[in-house]
């Protein structure tokens, strides 16, 4: 529980960074990290977490392959870091899904990028944004947040389906 507070803790000041600054400091993300594998390894093996780990680390290299591919063939740029996506964003993805079960992983990945969606289509009927930027870092953590409080006060292992 108290490992969960302080991952809660983290993920809020991100948030607040990113929705204030539009930029996060990555040096909480260290400690998040090792938050999440102590999480991990307390409610699952060790050999178990780092298979979990590598199927969720394949599959998102595979997803920013494609989206780079996509940006390649559509504006010949291949390079979509921080024009299109910051890197926060991406270095947060990965050390998230060290908490997660496959999947967990996908049903979390899949449903975070829909709210984005939902919540940037809402936001934009009310409120024009001149930078026509997503913080998706702060859109992460609320998901996360969510996830996760909601799996403790259900007593389900929803971070390990």
């Amino acid at each position: 529980m108290l490992i969960g507070i302080l991952i809660s803790i983290i993920l809020i000041l991100l948030a607040f960074q990113d929705i204030k600054m539009r930029h996060i400091n990555g040096w909480l993300l260290i400690p998040l990290l090792l938050l999440f594998f102590f999480q991990s390894f307390q409610a699952e093996y060790a050999t178990v977490v780092f298979i979990n780990l590598g199927l969720n680390v394949t599959f998102l290299i595979i997803q920013f392959i494609l989206v780079s591919l996509f940006y390649f063939i559509k504006e010949k740029q291949i390079n979509f870091i921080n024009t299109k996506l910051g890197i926060g964003d991406i270095l947060l993805l990965f050390i998230i899904s060290a908490s997660f079960s496959f999947k967990s992983f996908l049903i979390f990945y899949v449903g975070t990028l829909l709210m984005c969606i939902f919540i940037t289509i809402v936001l934009e009927r009310f409120i024009r944004n001149e930078k026509n930027s997503i913080p998706l870092v702060a859109y992460i953590s609320a998901c996360y947040l969510m996830w996760y409080w909601l799996s403790v006060f259900l007593h389900k292992k929803l971070l390990y389906l």
